[in-house]
Formats: C-alpha cells, sequence, structure tokens
C-alpha cells in the first residue's frame, strides 16, 4: 500500500481510547491487539490502573472508547472490589464533570 495513502487511512480512522485496569497482564494483551490488529497507535491508548485514576483521565480528556475491567481498587492503597467497576460506572453517567466516552465496554477475567 501507498505510504501516504496508508497515512491518509490511519489518520482518517484514529480513535481516542482509554483503558482501566489493574491487571497487567491484561493490559498488556488489550494493548498489543489494539496496535498490532487495529492499527490504533500508542499515542491514542491511555492507562489508568484505579478508579481514582481513571476518573482523572475521564474528567480531562475526551474519548470515543473507555475500556472499564469490573473489578477495580478505588485507590492505589485499597483492594479490588467486584462494586468498584459497576458504581464508577454509574458514577460516569451522573458526574457532570466526567466527560462521558461515545462506547464504554465492560472486561471481566
Amino acid at each position: 500500500m501507498d505510504e501516504w495513502f496508508k497515512t491518509i487511512y490511519t489518520n482518517a480512522f484514529m480513535i481516542k481510547i482509554l483503558i482501566i485496569d489493574d491487571s497487567v497482564e491484561k493490559l498488556r494483551s488489550v494493548l498489543d491487539f489494539l496496535e498490532k490488529e487495529c492499527n490504533v497507535i500508542e499515542a491514542d491508548i491511555d492507562c489508568a490502573d484505579t478508579v481514582n485514576n481513571g476518573r482523572e483521565y475521564l474528567t480531562s480528556n475526551r474519548y470515543d472508547l473507555l475500556l472499564l475491567d469490573l473489578v477495580l481498587p478505588f485507590s492505589e492503597d485499597d483492594t479490588p472490589s467486584a462494586e468498584s467497576g459497576t458504581k464508577f460506572l454509574d458514577e460516569i453517567y451522573y458526574n457532570p464533570n466526567i466527560n462521558i466516552p461515545l462506547h464504554i465496554i465492560g472486561l471481566t477475567e
């Protein structure tokens, strides 16, 4: 494929993604898939490992896609809980400071 066309084609379909997941292995796997199979460049992907870190990203950026682990710690000092992801999902829709992503996909193991 012509390099010029490839650049135009890739840029026409740029997508901004936030991944919130505390599992390094799962995160690496998702990143590899997005970069290799979907041609998403690493600069268009942000990652957070807690609800609080994810909230910071969502209040200061706009995303096309949020990949949200449903079992997360709220902060660095917490243990992951099954309710944290679902509570955060609710917060995304009622907190006026959060920029709601266009699409949200919940992840579990």
